[in-house]
Order: C-alpha cells, then sequence, then structure tokens
C-alpha cells in the first residue's frame, strides 16, 4: 500500500473478529515501528505483546474496577458533581475497556534519559518536567513516531488498531501485571486485530491546510 493511502485510509479501530494476528504481519508491525526516528537514535522504546488471555482479562477487570470507583475518586473535589463522574465513568468504559476483544494488545514503553543538558536547566531553577518541556519532550515524541509506524503499517496489512493513551487510572495497576519497571514507563496501549466491518467509524472531518500551515 502506497504510504499516502495508509495515511489518508487509516481510521482508529475499537471493534474486532474473532481472528487471530498472523505472526508474520506482526513482526512486520513491530519492525516498522523500530525504524521510526528519534532524538540522538536514542531508541527509548520497548513493545509488550500481551496476546495472554488471561493477562488481557487482569487488565479489564482492574480498569473497571477503576471506573466503578471514579465517582468515589471525584467526590468532594472542585467541579466534579455526582453527574459529571458518572457521565466520566461512562465515557471512560467506553474509551478504555474495547481492547479486551482484540486478539493482541502491545503495551508501549519509554525510557526517559538523563540528558546533560537538562541537568543544566534544572540548575538554573527549572523543575523536571519544564526542563523536558523545554526541549520538547524528546523520547515521548520519538515513541510516538514508533507507533504510528506501527498503525500505518497495521492498517497496510488489512488489520485495524487504536491508539490509546493507557488508561492512566489504573495506570501503576497495569504496570504491576505488565511486569514495567524503572526506568521503563508505559505510555501507551495499541489493540490490533481484525477489523469488524459492520463497525467501522465514520470518516472524521480534517482541518484545510489553510486552517494548520503558516509560511514565513
Amino acid at each position: 500500500m502506497e504510504v499516502m493511502d495508509a495515511i489518508q485510509k487509516r481510521r482508529s479501530i475499537r471493534k474486532f473478529i474473532r481472528k487471530a494476528v498472523k505472526r508474520k504481519d506482526l513482526l512486520k508491525m513491530l519492525n516498522a515501528a523500530r525504524m521510526a526516528p528519534s532524538g540522538g537514535n536514542s531508541q527509548p522504546w520497548h513493545f509488550i505483546v500481551v496476546q495472554n488471555t488471561k493477562t488481557i482479562n487482569k487488565m479489564v477487570n482492574i480498569i473497571s474496577k477503576k471506573i466503578n470507583d471514579l465517582p468515589k475518586m471525584l467526590k468532594g473535589l472542585v467541579g466534579s458533581s455526582r453527574t459529571k463522574a458518572y457521565f466520566l465513568a461512562y465515557q471512560f468504559t467506553r474509551s478504555s475497556l474495547f481492547f479486551g476483544e482484540a486478539p493482541i494488545t502491545i503495551a508501549v514503553l519509554v525510557k526517559y534519559f538523563d540528558y546533560p543538558y537538562v541537568k543544566y536547566f534544572t540548575r538554573k531553577g527549572l523543575d523536571l518536567f519544564e526542563a523536558n518541556k523545554y526541549f520538547g519532550f524528546v523520547e515521548m515524541q520519538s515513541a510516538a513516531a514508533a507507533i504510528e509506524n506501527l498503525l500505518l503499517t497495521s492498517h497496510a496489512l488489512g488489520y485495524g488498531a487504536c491508539w490509546m493513551n493507557i488508561p492512566f487510572i489504573a495506570k501503576d495497576e497495569l504496570k504491576r501485571i505488565l511486569g514495567v519497571r524503572s526506568p521503563w514507563d508505559l505510555i501507551a496501549l495499541v489493540p490490533i486485530g481484525v477489523p469488524d466491518t459492520a463497525y467501522l467509524p465514520k470518516k472524521l472531518k480534517r482541518k484545510k491546510v489553510e486552517q494548520i500551515v503558516s509560511f514565513l
């Protein structure tokens, strides 16, 4: 598939049929991910292919529990009425649990490097977040490029995938289930499978080039 064709036709898929992802295709996706550009060729990523049903069910269950606890967690916080808390729980249920239907889910990890120039700016008074922000979150940008390669290749091979910001309310528990330890951090889940054509998403409206580009 041509690159531009893959870019224009790719969609975020949240419904899958019960069909396995071929190992040779999975390896092509992962190989495409590793070929992404990264700051200083640091390649600060690692991919955990979760295909064990028991592990996936554990992940789904712990997220479900956290979602059910959400109204209680938000009780008393400014701007978090009971109605809003239950609405958020409903939204999280829709957006955080569908990966349980996919045959595989790839957990994307990133490792943050101790760059000397970041240290320099922390000594100048910036906290670590602001120092990394100043330099563009190099590791996060690098991992994001790898994820995009993963998505485009899965589409080109006839599969569907979705880039999930990990269900953050259960991040610590998910890291324990997956065995993620420092210096690695969990930043995304990417479920992959054969799309259920009865639930293909509509083409989303995109901003025009003129709306997003400035020429100097």
